[in-house]
């Protein structure tokens, strides 16, 4: 889904390039494309659209559910045409079609809307998915709220797809589970209180615990809080609220990344991006740390990736550091050990000590991004 033009999708693939998929003014959908050496091309993909979704599966193929102005609906594989499926064909001037989510499972794909009719306030979310070469599309579930951020949220793990969604508008939330098995709905929980809350968002590990992270106000103040629930035991509950933020300052738009088997939560706090994580099996979490201070450089995008060094990465969405090529804003976490410190410095050693020689020549742009980070990484100390 996207939240606003705003935000865009950053795909990373197994081959070390990028592709930045975002809207631009004209609601003409378009991709960047980087190389480790920088962006290679900007090109549109296709104009008149409302709302989109991307994801890339395991091969590298990305795939696209794309909302055109006009009320069609349609899945495509990019860059080819010729896997194209028009899903639906809806009347806007009655209705609406809104948050858009697609995701690509073991080899079947599954996309997620929302549906209303403008004269009600009762909206739907259908669920079509395509399975031994036939398309399926089925309601979920009707949500009731009157206004919302966004009314749900999809993850996924090797057996099931999880939907969070909003129930009314009184902080009252559910989770269905969808069996990857036997392809059918159930709940996981239908009674989620989030007392005064915003921003709601749901994400589960790769040790198989799923949070839910939100923004609560609180004696003038707005705070981040987390809670979780061990998903690997059928009897577990969900754990009290735990206040991640402090009283002293607002706590905003928070966001869960999943990172080389630690959950982190991210929020803003004034000019801040700061962040506390935790190892996702005992729930210890670590100390409040400052990640970067807010620049015109940052966007907001859901990060995708296939690549090696990032096995398992997963986020509700990340802010992103606008470079040739942009990268997550958690990459500038500190060094915990040496052997990371000394892993940055080989990235740097061969150009210093090959700067005469052609292959000099093809280490610096790489180069400079790691005296930017240096940079960035220095001015972080000093705000401290």
């Amino acid at each position: 889904m996207i939240f606003n033009n705003n935000y865009s999708f950053l795909l990373r693939d197994s081959t070390n390039y990028y592709h930045k998929f975002y809207l631009s003014e004209s609601n003409t959908l378009m991709l960047q494309t980087f190389s480790d050496k920088g962006l290679s091309s900007i090109l549109p993909v296709e104009k008149n659209i409302s709302d989109y979704s991307v994801d890339l599966d395991k091969e590298d193929k990305i795939h696209l559910i794309l909302l055109k102005d006009s009320g069609e609906l349609y899945y495509r594989i990019h860059p080819s045409n010729k896997f194209q499926k028009k899903l639906a064909h809806v009347n806007l001037k009655s209705n609406k079609v809104k948050f858009l989510t697609i995701k690509t499972i073991r080899e079947d794909v599954h996309i997620f809307y929302m549906l209303n009719n403008k004269s009600t306030l009762c909206r739907s979310i259908y669920h079509s998915y395509y399975h031994n070469n036939c398309w399926t599309t089925k309601k979920v579930v009707d949500v009731k709220a009157d206004k919302f951020f966004y009314p749900y949220m999809i993850d996924c793990t090797k057996n099931y797809i999880y939907l969070f969604y909003s129930k009314d508008s009184k902080q009252s939330y559910g989770i269905k589970k969808f069996n990857l098995d036997f392809y059918m709905w159930g709940d996981l929980d239908d009674n989620i209180k989030l007392p005064i809350s915003h921003n709601a968002s749901f994400l589960i590990s790769d040790k198989n615990v799923a949070f839910i992270c939100y923004n609560a106000s609180l004696n003038r103040n707005i705070y981040t809080l987390v809670r979780y629930r061990d998903l690997n035991n059928n009897s577990s509950k969900w754990s009290k609220d735990i206040p991640l933020s402090e009283a002293t300052i607002n706590a905003l738009h928070p966001a869960i990344v999943v990172k080389n088997n630690y959950t982190y939560i991210l929020w803003t706090e004034g000019e801040n991006i700061v962040y506390r994580k935790t190892d996702s099996g005992s729930i210890n979490w670590n100390s409040k740390n400052l990640l970067m201070k807010k620049n015109p450089y940052l966007c907001n995008s859901v990060y995708i990736s296939n690549h090696s060094s990032e096995p398992n990465f997963k986020n509700t969405y990340c802010p992103i550091i606008v470079d040739s090529p942009p990268y997550p804003v958690i990459n500038l976490e500190k060094p915990s050990n040496k052997d990371e410190i000394r892993e940055k410095e080989n990235t740097i050693i061969p150009f210093l000590n090959n700067k005469q020689s052609n292959e000099g020549d093809s280490y610096k742009e790489e180069y400079i991004r790691q005296l930017q980070l240096i940079i960035m990484e220095k001015d972080k100390k000093l705000m401290e």
